[in-house]
């Protein structure tokens, strides 16, 4: 990241800004400026800083995504404000730039990595609330007879039926058995 602070002299011209009389940078303080930056002479940023010097404009915050000569693709925030004009001088401009290009690729990123863990984490619910249902109805399923052999057991007298009610029971909690050895073996118990 860079940021770089300059007070601009701006001579204000009709002429165009390809013929280089529309602004003239002369630095009087750069702080933490990296190689390069100085190039800040693009058509865009000559534009908005001419707008500047002659109609007094402020710019606060303009995101701007440019190709900075020595620097490549780079996305910058511009903010620029005009100095009080003295006698005889050209317009000034108190310029900021800051390169924000690393930040927005790292905030893309960012969103794309949430998006993806969402996604995962989304899917990984729906299986775990499919697992929860599937395993409610084979615990519940042996049930249902179990409870009726019980009461089949207290109730009757014949012992064929008790033998045929305990028969049931048995396989069914044999049954639930196995489901709960299979869910102790699908999560490495």
């Amino acid at each position: 990241m860079f940021v770089l602070w300059q007070c601009v002299d701006f001579e204000i011209s009709d002429q165009s800004p390809d013929d280089g009389a529309c602004g003239c940078a002369r630095a009087s303080l750069v702080e933490d400026a990296e190689p390069g930056l100085g190039s800040w002479n693009v058509s865009q940023l000559r534009e908005l800083l001419r707008d500047v010097a002659r109609a007094g404009r402020v710019i606060e915050d303009l995101e701007i995504s440019t190709d900075v000569p020595g620097l490549g693709q780079r996305t910058i925030v511009l903010n620029a404000q005009p100095l009080a004009r003295t006698e005889g001088r050209r317009a000034r401009v108190l310029l900021a730039i800051e390169d924000v290009t690393d930040r927005r690729l790292a905030e893309e990123a960012l969103r794309t990595s949430e998006s993806r863990y969402r996604r995962l984490f989304e899917e990984a619910d729906r299986r775990r609330t499919r697992l929860l249902a599937t395993l409610a109805h084979e615990l519940r399923n042996p049930l249902a007879p179990i409870v009726a052999g019980l009461h089949v057991l207290q109730s009757e007298t014949d012992t064929a039926k008790k033998a045929w009610a305990l028969g049931v029971m048995d396989r069914q909690v044999r049954h639930l058995v196995r489901v709960i050895e299979n869910l102790i073996d699908g999560f490495g118990g």
